[in-house]
């Protein structure tokens, strides 16, 4: 067996990890990471992402873990077999329990499949969930124990509603146009055709920015619009830089 098929073989469990711990809508904890400068940062259990300064801590903690490794992701273009597993896993299998996910992925992840496979699958999350940095931890419980502090503010979609007279949608600023709605991080309304277009692009309150779980907005547009509009998006993004 070669040393990159071992490798592969090695990342799959937590390739798992990674594709479940996406749709999550967090655990409520912080993680906290010192780094050499003395500073501390609180990162959010519910997303596998890093900073670069955070990543050299990261490494020689995590290393001295019996198994342990860490693989940082390159900016490339992923592999678009990768992706179509990527695009299927979200729209068959992301409000299943998390059993039936685990069999779903292991089985499209059989061994199979090329020995790159596993990376190019996590490159494609990479881009289609716009995750600046993963972080691949072979034997480390993901999520990590937490601190306990409090996670940065999540918001979460209500019910459509008819907007209330008088009231305008925040995003258009017009009065009318149909069915409302809001977000529990404010009492602010907005149409929820605004709103739907709103979060497919930048995924959080327009006015407070806290993130909203792309769940949430599948559950508010509908799984196979939904995922339609926000992939064809990502992936006419492919050949541009990330913008971090």
């Amino acid at each position: 067996m070669s040393n990159d098929h071992h490798l592969t073989c090695r990342l799959k469990p937590v390739l798992l990890s990674l594709l479940l711990i996406v749709h999550l809508e967090g655990f409520g904890e912080a993680i906290s990471f010192k780094i050499n400068d003395g500073g501390v940062y609180y990162l959010r259990d519910d997303l596998a992402v890093m900073h670069s300064e955070v990543l050299r801590e990261l490494v020689y903690s995590f290393n001295g873990i019996s198994g342990s490794s860490i693989m940082v992701l390159h900016m490339h273009n992923p592999n678009h077999e990768a992706c179509d597993v990527l695009v299927q896993y979200m729209a068959e299998v992301h409000n299943y329990e998390l059993e039936v996910t685990r069999r779903w992925i292991l089985d499209k992840l059989s061994w199979a499949q090329p020995p790159d496979m596993i990376t190019q699958l996590v490159e494609a999350a990479y881009y289609c969930l716009e995750m600046p940095l993963f972080i691949v931890a072979v034997g480390v419980t993901i999520p990590v124990p937490g601190t306990g502090e409090t996670a940065l503010q999540i918001g979460t979609v209500r019910q459509p509603m008819a907007l209330a007279p008088g009231i305008e949608c925040v995003i258009c600023s017009e009065s009318d146009g149909g069915a409302a709605t809001s977000l529990d991080c404010g009492h602010d309304q907005f149409h929820t055709g605004c709103i739907i277009h709103w979060l497919l692009i930048h995924r959080t309150c327009p006015l407070c920015r806290c993130d909203i779980p792309l769940r949430c907005i599948v559950d508010l547009a509908g799984v196979d619009w939904n995922l339609e509009a926000y992939f064809d998006r990502v992936f006419s993004q492919w050949l541009t830089p990330p913008s971090w």
